[in-house]
């Protein structure tokens, strides 16, 4: 692990590939860096803050440690695939998995009116490898601003169904703007059980 005790602003080291512990203080990410962690830990030696305001962060797996430390998104996208605690997302992206994957939260999702939920789809499978995003999540979702669909190799998606966010709770909320990829031979999308199942829909 690499331990990080200073206040460092506006970011780490540009395509880190290691395990970092921010032992304690406070770490800002800001706009255009990009840093890449097999394991992020915030707080394992005490309070700790992570500061995300621009940027991307892909990582394994993001943890808090200590009661009290943070770790507060308001700007730049981030790729994790293991959350351990409630995500709050303020004017940010989260793209689950890493093109295309699935992203766990442990604790509960939200995200607010400045905020995009971005799913990339390149199929219809859900075995390895998965061909489109999926945020899962233990506890509760609450939803407001932008969910944006892209592709992955494909020029539109195949017909079918994409469950893309699953909860054990429940969900509030709902997106106010759709970006879809634009389809074509009669195919259309369908949105109308993304609030009930999770499950958006190209039909045709």
């Amino acid at each position: 692990l690499l331990p990080c005790f200073a206040t460092l602003i506006p970011k780490l080291d540009n395509k880190i590939a290691e395990a970092v512990d921010i032992f304690k203080g406070v770490i800002t990410i800001g706009s255009g860096v990009s840093d890449s962690f097999s394991t992020l830990s915030i707080g394992t030696g005490g309070l700790a803050t992570l500061n995300m305001t621009g940027g991307t962060i892909s990582a394994n797996r993001l943890s808090l440690g200590s009661a009290g430390s943070t770790f507060n998104i308001t700007g730049g996208t981030l790729h994790v695939d293991y959350i351990d605690f409630p995500l709050y997302v303020k004017g940010a992206t989260v793209g689950p998995g890493h093109s295309a994957g699935i992203t766990y939260v442990d604790g509960g999702y939200s995200q607010d009116a400045s905020s995009t939920l971005e799913i990339e789809i390149a199929g219809i499978s859900t075995e390895n490898p998965v061909e489109f995003d999926h945020l899962k999540v233990t506890g509760n979702i609450s939803l407001a601003g932008t969910l944006t669909v892209t592709t992955i190799n494909v020029s539109q998606p195949p017909i079918g169904t994409y469950k893309i966010l699953s909860w054990t709770g429940s969900l509030s909320g709902t997106f106010s703007t759709y970006n879809l990829p634009a389809l074509a031979g009669g195919r259309t999308w369908s949105t109308a059980n993304i609030y009930t199942t999770g499950v958006i829909e190209v039909v045709g």
